[in-house]
């Protein structure tokens, strides 16, 4: 799926069919050889654990990194790819466009020279070109993807529940 969305290329098709088709046989296999309480007692933690810890992550503060991740998957859904042209700021004037991120000499404030980007949107997004405002994903794509396939498949509110999955 990372390659997928590295190469700008991230669709259901060839993602879905062979997970499904290798999670069926998966679970078909291991609960056919194992024993019915192990699975009774496998199936309740599991829903104790979804109770607890899948809080959906819109009502997690907006601090560090708990919005970068849904976020930059629903650019990975929207896009295809984890770069491409943000068109709010390419639109504009390089001389309008300061205040809507952080440049990377601001970000350190002289302590270190950054020369991979020149300054962040969101927090979350990487600006590698000024022109024509061309942005990439701040972090590694892993969990993105999978938030990605999730919005895909359910929607982007059904995607916040399973934060504690991929985080």
């Amino acid at each position: 799926m990372v390659l997928l969305a590295r190469i700008g290329s991230f669709d259901l098709a060839p993602i879905v069919i062979p997970l499904l088709v290798g999670a069926l046989i998966a679970s078909g296999l291991s609960l056919w050889r194992a024993d019915r309480a192990d699975v009774a007692a496998i199936a309740l933690l599991a829903l104790l654990g979804i109770l607890l810890y899948t809080p959906p992550a819109q009502h997690i503060a907006l601090s560090g990194d708990a919005p970068i991740y849904p976020n930059e998957g629903a650019y990975i859904a929207r896009t295809g790819g984890v770069s491409g042209v943000y068109e709010p700021l390419a639109s504009l004037p390089p001389a309008a466009r300061d205040p809507f991120f952080v440049s990377s000499d601001e970000q350190f404030r002289g302590f270190i020279t950054v020369q991979s980007y020149d300054g962040l949107v969101y927090g979350g997004y990487y600006i590698v070109d000024d022109e024509p405002m061309r942005i990439h994903t701040a972090r590694m794509p892993l969990a993105e993807v999978w938030y990605a396939l999730l919005i895909k498949l359910l929607g982007l509110a059904p995607s916040f529940t399973s934060t504690a999955l991929w985080r």
